[in-house]
């Protein structure tokens, strides 16, 4: 009998150490309802409390609304030790979303964050793989309303329900007066890389044009891995996607065009990067097929549409229509700053809408273009016409690659 009742007591044990994963590691850490601006930046952020880094794929963090599964993010990475990471929409403004959902944003009861206020039955599960829930908060009141609730610091594990005690509550006006991505003081996960002057080709394109995407993207920590141009008809689904190479240093454009759409169609498209160290996305934007034909300039002046950084010293300047070929290669036409005057220009013979300038000595940060004097194909001229840009120095430092 004695032996039977030892033989027991190991089988429990055996049980009890079988189920360690659901200890691993990994946590729901912050959850986050801000008062402005709450449909697009709710998030709810994880953290890995050590001692190990921990491969993500499999796992996946699923919000609750009103005591119903409301979204659900796949996550992917590897999550090091120390480090948090945030799942929310495409359209959050002024932090980081690391593990991005557009249907988060949905306006449908019980789906995305429509009644994810912080009140009876809100709240999330951490998921591992398995299928094996190793984290839940299903709140059973009015707990994290136009605020941000914080796992406290000693915590480090999951539980399979709410305990008030292992959180705290804060009233937070905006989502970036909580502390999305870092916990309790933890360092902030690396960024991922910075993308900027996203322009279209042509800049406004019409009916049976097919459509070029190019972007500047870079990353301080190292090589970029991939860049692509997501796109489709309605904002909140852009399942087209299109690889992005470089074209000249970190100007890159898409392998090929988006579909050319009919006249008063819209397009929705956006940028992805992946650098060494995390995932970026743009803003999602958008053009729209004018509803008539066009002929030879539309009327009044030229107007600029987008200016793009094309090398350290080379600028591609989109014109809303054709310009003439003479006063649009005039490089004393263009200005930057007011006091950098381009030393050359050339139009782009496949897309006359478009000139290409060379400027020395530009500076990171935010520029303005100024130009004067560029006709469109009948005649008629634009003076002080200004488009401002952000330029990023992509100039290899001295030393780089003497491999000390």
């Amino acid at each position: 009998m004695r032996k039977s009742i030892l033989w027991c007591v190991a089988a429990l044990w055996f049980v009890a150490v079988a189920v360690v994963p659901a200890r691993a590691g990994v946590i729901l850490s912050e959850l986050c309802d801000p008062l402005n601006n709450f449909s697009a930046d709710r998030f709810i952020e994880i953290y890995n409390p050590g001692p190990g880094a921990v491969d993500l794929t499999g796992w996946s963090v699923v919000a609750i609304a009103n005591n119903v599964d409301a979204l659900t993010w796949t996550l992917s990475g590897s999550l090091p030790a120390g480090q948090a990471r945030v799942c929310g929409s495409t359209l959050a403004s002024g932090f980081t979303v690391h593990f991005q959902n557009a249907a988060w944003t949905t306006a449908v009861t019980n789906q995305g964050s429509f009644n994810w206020n912080g009140k009876v039955g809100d709240g999330a599960k951490l998921i591992a793989p398995g299928n094996v829930i190793v984290d839940l908060i299903n709140v059973p009141g009015q707990v994290f309303t136009d605020g941000d609730l914080v796992r406290n610091a000693s915590v480090t594990s999951g539980s399979p329900s709410y305990v008030a005690t292992e959180w705290t509550f804060t009233a937070v006006s905006a989502a970036t007066s909580a502390s999305p991505g870092t916990h309790n003081g933890s360092a902030a996960p690396p960024p991922g890389p910075v993308i900027a002057n996203i322009v279209t080709s042509p800049a406004a394109p019409a009916a049976g044009d097919p459509v070029h995407v190019f972007a500047s993207v870079v990353d301080t920590a190292g090589a970029i891995t991939s860049v692509s141009c997501n796109w489709g008809t309605t904002s909140g689904s852009l399942t087209n996607v299109i690889p992005m190479s470089l074209v000249s240093d970190s100007t890159y454009q898409t392998d090929y065009t988006i579909t050319a759409a009919v006249a008063g169609a819209s397009v929705f498209y956006r940028v992805d990067a992946v650098g060494p160290h995390g995932t970026s996305q743009s803003t999602v934007r958008s053009y729209t097929i004018p509803g008539g034909g066009g002929g030879g300039g539309t009327p009044g002046a030229p107007t600029l549409t987008a200016v793009g950084e094309m090398s350290d010293s080379t600028l591609l300047v989109f014109f809303s229509e054709p310009v003439d070929p003479v006063t649009s290669q005039t490089p004393a036409n263009y200005v930057v700053d007011g006091g950098r005057v381009a030393v050359a220009a050339v139009r782009d013979p496949a897309h006359t809408e478009q000139v290409l300038i060379t400027v020395r000595g530009l500076t990171a940060g935010t520029r303005t273009l100024t130009v004067n004097g560029v006709s469109d194909v009948g005649g008629t001229t634009a003076f002080g016409i200004t488009k401002s840009f952000n330029y990023i120095d992509v100039t290899i430092p001295a030393g780089y690659y003497n491999g000390t």
